[in-house]
């Protein structure tokens, strides 16, 4: 039997760990990874593991190797606009229970997208002989999918063309894949807004940075809120968001270059207090720059014909949930199980990865009451509120409470085993 043909628009978290899953299993594959950068993207700012994503590390044997580069934030704390900290969420390291606003496990995700791209390349390697492949190809991506008989039929960038058994589209919120999948206009609608963009971007750390390994937030009035990183060993990483100007924004996006973005951003965020002034200064002078709006992918089905929507471009469940990451890997291993249980059966497949995914997807999507609203209040009384709840929760040491009505705990779902991808099992004391 002919190895399956998969090809995969993507080469973020989902891709390469898909491969990594995928490779060592009892189904022969040749993978190939496309990725629209001309080389892989490292850097970035920090992503957590939480939950399901812990154990599947752990099944690919690089849990410890992402404990060695991970990041040593030791909490979050919250300040107002003279810098007076109004009270602090320590990290949750004991291995036990939910974890707090910072994860056990920080990562640069440039850092985890390398770890996962190196091992399967390395798995690639060990697997050849059984007639399992992976290769990487930069600065292409699929412009058309054209399906017939049980194959899918690629267009490239670049004018080339290819035939594959599948097409996994893991090409983020924003996934050309999804859109040539449905159409353009329901694969654009499968994204729900939730009324938030964020601006992104890093800067040199100050001398009081390199000693502060705690993330900081501050929250304005005009639904905007300010973040700090500085655990990070080369550079502060740091976060302006706002609420209630998305079609401003968007069209901010779509038509204006990214130096006119910037200068929006700073006088967005002028009068905010704090450290402002030093991090509008950081944003002018910034070479890494990213701008996005935030918001949740929602589709009744994942899969049409030979092409499949992976992690983001099919379930995306937000940053404010904390569980981006641990999604992109909770899909990345399901499907490659599902493939692996069906000896290459696609429909077959595709049903599992549904009925498999789709219990945690909705778990993982859910948010409580008011969030992220209720953080992002108009009013100077609506800060001074957060503040006092905020003071409040640490100060009782009530914060244990406050994890209980966070995502992470609405989907306690044990990892499904799928034999035939010739992993460890989960420990039972998981």
């Amino acid at each position: 039997m002919a190895p399956l043909r998969i090809l995969v628009n993507g080469a973020g978290v989902c891709g390469p760990a898909f491969a990594c899953f995928l490779l060592g299993s009892s189904l022969q594959c040749d993978i190939t990874i496309l990725e629209r950068s001309p080389e892989l993207r490292v850097g970035g700012q920090q992503i957590d593991l939480r939950e399901q994503g812990l154990p599947l590390m752990e099944k690919l044997k690089l849990l410890e190797r992402a404990k060695e580069v991970r990041v040593e934030e030791s909490g979050l704390k919250f300040v107002n606009s003279e810098g007076q900290v109004q009270g602090k969420f320590l990290v949750n390291d004991s291995g036990k229970g939910s974890q707090s606003f910072t994860s056990e496990y920080e990562i640069i995700r440039g850092d985890l997208i390398k770890l996962l791209y190196d091992e399967s390349l390395r798995l690639g390697e060990v697997h050849a002989a059984k007639g399992s492949t992976v290769k990487y190809e930069f600065g292409r991506y699929a412009t058309d999918i054209q399906q017939d008989n049980n194959v899918a039929r690629v267009v490239f960038s670049d004018g080339t063309k290819g035939e594959y058994d599948l097409v996994v589209g893991a090409d983020g919120q924003g996934s050309k894949t999804r859109r040539i999948m449905f159409g353009e206009e329901k694969g654009s609608k499968a994204f729900e807004s939730r009324d938030l963009f964020i601006c992104l971007w890093n800067q040199p750390k100050t001398e009081v940075d390199m000693q502060d390994r705690e993330a900081i937030v501050h929250v304005a009035p005009k639904r905007r809120v300010l973040n700090l990183r500085t655990s990070a060993d080369s550079y502060a990483q740091c976060m302006f968001a706002i609420m209630g100007k998305t079609e401003f924004l968007r069209d901010l996006q779509k038509n204006q270059s990214v130096e006119e973005q910037k200068r929006t951003w700073c006088t967005m965020f002028e009068d905010c207090g704090w450290e402002t002034k030093r991090l509008i200064e950081g944003l002018k002078a910034s070479k890494y720059y990213y701008m996005s709006e935030i918001g949740q992918v929602k589709l009744d089905k994942w899969s049409k014909g030979r092409t499949v929507l992976l992690g983001d471009a099919g379930y995306t469940a937000g940053p404010i949930t904390g569980l981006g990451t641990t999604v992109s890997l909770m899909g990345a291993y399901t499907l490659a199980g599902a493939l692996a249980e069906n000896k290459g059966n696609i429909d077959a497949a595709l049903e599992q990865y549904e009925k498999d995914l789709r219990p945690f997807i909705k778990g993982a999507q859910s948010l409580p009451p008011g969030v992220p609203g209720a953080l992002y209040p108009r009013t100077s009384f609506g800060v001074a509120c957060i503040n006092w709840l905020v003071w409040t929760v640490t100060t009782l040491k009530l914060d244990a409470w406050f994890r209980v009505i966070t995502p992470q705990t609405k989907k306690k779902i044990t990892v499904q085993e799928y034999p035939a991808l010739n992993l460890p099992a989960e420990p039972k004391s998981a």
